[in-house]
């Protein structure tokens, strides 16, 4: 499967999570729309884009599940998580809630905001391994309060790399009366995706990491009933331009802020059908052979990560986390480079400030895998043979 990527051959290539990496058939589809770009700039970003962008954008809606007018795309779900923040009504007393495990970016979005509107963070502890999906829900349900309007909740965390019960968690925040914005940076093309079935009020994923698009390529999902005051964070041309050809307000402005180069969300559709091809169980096929792969290892650290059993299958997307002795994390990172691995090791607790450290000013950790298309199980064999030497302490 490699084949289908262009990535370094001198190195074993564990961390899609970080980036995603995009097939060298996406790669070439991209490099053609720039080569339109430039022939013909007025007539691509003017005239032509418009409708390339509702075939994509349409596309993705049939590969989420939903209305394509309840989407609108957008650079990176970081951008999304910023817009609905920075939109939703609080006052002064109101309270949001997060978990400890949300991505840093995200939370000092969340915090930022807190701290303008006087709000209060209230922030769910998770184990970075749960022994349940009732034991993650029963936390976060525990923690609403009379004042908390808004909760933003991961499908997949970043570092701990768990796959939340989204689902139940946003069916019992609805019935508390909590509004919810799911963190799905890493939801597409890595689980099957509903938005509909899912039920959440706001929801951005990243196209980029697991479906092969090129990067600068999210969308943000908004059910109907928040469109008409959610703002993008940069206010451009569609907050009054002309609509034409069905397209909503909700996108005009999301999907103009400036210029930039459209060519990412242009490849959408191409993604999503050169990944769909690459197996004969097309997206299915490919989420469970991850997924798969994904326990294989899950089982194989656990043998050696002592006291570790990682965590069950349900709560195990296509990544996997680990945690490490106490040290620096970049510096057995770049060791870890110069090994010839791609392979992130990052601070656990995550590093929010404040910072949670031991003496010595190193701190607690995690090695974190992914699994995708061109990995097999050597790979992580491979990495096994080098990281005891390189941690220097027991495993």
């Amino acid at each position: 499967m490699r084949e289908h990527w262009t990535l370094d051959s001198d190195f074993i290539f564990l961390n899609h999570g970080s980036f995603g990496a995009v097939p060298s058939e996406v790669q070439a589809y991209r490099s053609s729309l720039c080569k339109e770009m430039e022939a013909q700039p007025v007539r691509f970003l003017a005239r032509e884009l418009p409708a390339v962008l509702d075939e994509n954008r349409a596309a993705l809606a049939a590969f989420v599940g939903c209305a394509q007018s309840d989407l609108a795309l957008v650079p990176n779900a970081t951008y999304g998580i910023n817009s609905v923040l920075g939109s939703y009504p609080l006052s002064p007393g109101d309270r949001l809630l997060v978990t400890d495990h949300e991505y840093n970016a995200c939370r000092n979005a969340l915090d930022a905001v807190a701290q303008d509107k006087g709000a209060a963070v209230d922030v769910v502890e998770l184990p970075l391994a749960p022994s349940s999906a009732e034991e993650v829900v029963d936390l976060v349900l525990d923690a609403v309060r009379a004042e908390t309007k808004l909760a933003l909740v991961d499908h997949i965390t970043s570092g701990s790399a768990l796959l939340l019960p989204a689902k139940e968690i946003i069916e019992g925040l609805h019935g508390k009366g909590v509004h919810v914005l799911i963190d799905g940076a890493h939801g597409p093309g890595h689980v099957p995706l509903n938005m509909e079935a899912l039920g959440a009020d706001f929801y951005t994923g990243n196209c980029h990491k697991w479906m092969g698009t090129p990067r600068g390529c999210a969308f943000l999902f908004v059910r109907p009933e928040h469109q008409d005051w959610l703002k993008p964070a940069v206010v451009s041309h569609g907050r009054n331009a002309p609509l034409v050809d069905g397209r909503t307000r909700f996108q005009e402005e999301f999907e103009w802020g400036g210029t930039t180069d459209p060519t990412p969300w242009m490849c959408i559709k191409v993604a999503i059908d050169v990944m769909g091809s690459m197996v004969a169980g097309g997206w299915p096929e490919i989420m469970e052979r991850n997924r798969a792969l994904a326990r294989e290892v899950r089982d194989f650290l656990a043998t050696a990560f002592s006291g570790q059993d990682g965590v069950s299958d349900l709560l195990l997307p296509s990544m996997v986390s680990f945690r490490l002795p106490d040290g620096k994390s970049e510096d057995l990172h770049l060791k870890l480079v110069d090994a010839g691995f791609e392979v992130p090791v990052m601070s656990w607790p995550p590093n929010i400030s404040p910072v949670s450290t031991v003496p010595g000013g190193e701190s607690g950790r995690v090695l974190r895998v992914s699994c995708q298309l061109y990995n097999d199980f050597s790979d992580y064999e491979r990495l096994m043979e080098v990281l005891p030497s390189l941690v220097d302490a027991p495993l």
